[in-house]
C-alpha cells in the first residue's frame, strides 16, 4: 500500500492475479467486464484460476468454447476442404523410424534407459532454467491473430479440466471434441508458419535455429504433451474414452486426432490404454505417425514400464512400428524380437560368468 492514495503494488504477478481472481469471485459487475468479448483473453490466467475454484461454472465453459469455435471455424473449414487434411499437412517425406537399425533399437533403449537418480537430476535442471518473474505485465489486447487463437483453445482446455461439477449430459464430451479440433488446426497453422520462416531464412542465407527445426519435426508429439499438461486428468478419462470409441472405424477421423485422444487417455492412466495403443499402432499408415507413436512408446518404456510384462509389450509395439515403417513383412518383427532376446541372454550369461571367474 502506498501512502494515502490507496494504491497497492504487487511484486509478483501470481499475487496480483490471485487478487484479481478474488475480485471476479465477489464482484458481479467486474466479472461481467472480465468475461466480456473484448478483453477476456487478457484475463486468461485469472479466469483459469477462478474456474479452478468455482468448479461448477459450466456457463463459462460454454461461453469460451463457443467463442473459440467461432474464431477457429474458418481455419478448420479450410483444412477440411484441402485434399491433404491434417495427416497430409503434418506428414513427412521420410519416417525416422524406418531409418533405425531394427536389430539394435531395443538394445540401445535398454542402454539409454535413465536411472531414478538421472531422472531426478534432469528434473532439477529443468527447474533451474525457469526464470523468476521480474515484473507484472500490463494487460493488453492480443494483437497477433496466431497468439489470439492459441490463447482461445488453451483457455478453453483449462476451463474444461477445471469444470468437474458438470451435471449437463454430453457437455464435457462436446467441449473436448471442439477443443481438440481447434487445437489440431492451430498445430497445422503453427507448422505452416514455421515452414514460412524456414523459407524466408533460406532466401536470406540465414541458418535455421536448431530449436525451431526440432520443434517442426516433433510438432505432433509436442502438441500432445501440451494437451496433456492442460487437460490430462483422471477425471476426464471417461470423456477421452468416449471419443476414442466414437472414432473407431471412422475413416473421416485423422490419425493425428486418434493419436491425441489415445495418448491423452494413456497419460491419464485410462484402464484400457495398452489395448487402445496396440490397436492404434496396428492401424498406422502415415510416416510421421510412425515416428510420433514410437517416441511416445519410448517415453512409456523409460518411465512407465514397471513390470517385465509391460517392458515386453512396449518393445513389441516398438518393433511393430519399425517393421511397418520399413514396409517389411510382419514375420520380420519376430526375427527382431528373437534376436534381441538372444542378445540379452548372452549378455546376462557373460555377466554371470565374469562374476564366477572373479570369485564373486
Amino acid at each position: 500500500m502506498e501512502g494515502a492514495t490507496g494504491v497497492v503494488k504487487f511484486r509478483f504477478a501470481c499475487f496480483f492475479e490471485y487478487f484479481v481472481m478474488k475480485q471476479i469471485e465477489f464482484d458481479d459487475s467486474f466479472r461481467a467486464k472480465v468475461l466480456g468479448d473484448d478483453c477476456f483473453l487478457s484475463y486468461a490466467n485469472e479466469i483459469g484460476y477462478y474456474t479452478g475454484i468455482k468448479r461448477d461454472r459450466t456457463d463459462i465453459l460454454k461461453l469460451v468454447v463457443e467463442r473459440m469455435w467461432s474464431e477457429f471455424l474458418p481455419l478448420i473449414t479450410g483444412i477440411n476442404n484441402t485434399p491433404k487434411t491434417y495427416d497430409g499437412l503434418l506428414d513427412t517425406t521420410v519416417s525416422l523410424a524406418s531409418t533405425f537399425d531394427e536389430n539394435r533399437f531395443n538394445q540401445e533403449i535398454d542402454l539409454k534407459r535413465p536411472t531414478d537418480a538421472e531422472m531426478e537430476a534432469n528434473s532439477d535442471k529443468v527447474l533451474a532454467t525457469i526464470e523468476p518473474e521480474k515484473d507484472i505485465k500490463k494487460k493488453t489486447i492480443t494483437a497477433s491473430h496466431l497468439d489470439r487463437l492459441e490463447k482461445l483453445w488453451v483457455l478453453a482446455a483449462r476451463i474444461l479440466k477445471n469444470t468437474e461439477e458438470c451435471s449437463e449430459p454430453g457437455l464435457k464430451e462436446y467441449a473436448y471434441s471442439k477443443i481438440l479440433t481447434a487445437s489440431m488446426s492451430y498445430a497445422v497453422l503453427f507448422r505452416i508458419s514455421l515452414k514460412r520462416k524456414f523459407a524466408e531464412k533460406k532466401k536470406t542465407g540465414e541458418e535455421v535455429d536448431e530449436f525451431l527445426s526440432a520443434m517442426n519435426l516433433l510438432l505432433p508429439l509436442l502438441h500432445q504433451v501440451v494437451l496433456n499438461g492442460l487437460m490430462g486428468s483422471k477425471k476426464l478419462v471417461r470423456v477421452f474414452e468416449e471419443k476414442i470409441e466414437a472414432d473407431l472405424g471412422n475413416d473421416a477421423v485423422s490419425e493425428f486426432e486418434r493419436y491425441l485422444s489415445i495418448f491423452l487417455y494413456a497419460d491419464s492412466h485410462g484402464p484400457k490404454a495398452q489395448a487402445y495403443i496396440k490397436q492404434f499402432v496396428a492401424s498406422i499408415k502415415n510416416r510421421y505417425m510412425f515416428d510420433m507413436s514410437l517416441f511416445k512408446l519410448v517415453e512409456y518404456f523409460f518411465f512407465k514400464s514397471a513390470t517385465e510384462e509391460a517392458e515386453r509389450l512396449y518393445k513389441n509395439m516398438m518393433a511393430d512400428i519399425i517393421v511397418k515403417s520399413k514396409g517389411l513383412k510382419k514375420e520380420k518383427k519376430s526375427v527382431i524380437m528373437v534376436g534381441y532376446e538372444r542378445e540379452k541372454l548372452v549378455k546376462k550369461f557373460r555377466g554371470e560368468t565374469e562374476e564366477e571367474d572373479s570369485g564373486v
